[in-house]
């Protein structure tokens, strides 16, 4: 990992999660809750940061806006997801800058099928077709 690309996720995970990454992984790893307790406040946050709606970034972190109001308290599986996303956003901002990806992130590609990259983040299946597509663009592909 570069040295651009670690310090850039560290501060969206601070930003987001109030701690940093490697803090975030072991936590989850070790399956114990670490940072920001609030899903309201996390959702929020990462919004922002992704210049997405808060309906995307629930969705991104897969959390339904039941759960986020009846039970608004960060959970391992929810750290897990959310952490995944930052490191996505983290990959495309170290190349192109957090407002460029933020756009990217919201835009309809069609080396994606169509998809927003955004709405990738919503499954593990769709991280992994996501991972791909990052990993040829920072091998220098121009899709």
């Amino acid at each position: 990992m570069t040295v651009l690309l670690r310090r850039v996720e560290d501060a969206l995970f601070n930003q987001v999660l109030g701690e940093d990454a490697k803090a975030v992984e072991d936590a989850v790893i070790a399956n114990e809750p670490i940072g920001e307790p609030s899903v309201t406040a996390v959702v929020e946050r990462m919004s922002a940061v992704m210049g997405a709606s808060i309906g995307d970034t629930l969705r991104a972190m897969g959390v339904s806006r039941t759960k986020a109001s009846r039970n608004p308290v960060m959970n391992v599986q929810v750290l897990d997801r959310t952490g995944a996303a930052l490191k996505c956003f983290a990959r495309i901002a170290a190349m192109v800058g957090e407002d460029a990806a933020a756009r990217w992130l919201g835009k309809a590609n069609p080396h994606l099928e169509g998809f927003r990259p955004l709405d990738l983040l919503a499954t593990e299946l769709g991280r992994s077709r996501l991972d791909e597509h990052i990993a040829a663009l920072e091998d220098g592909a121009f899709l």
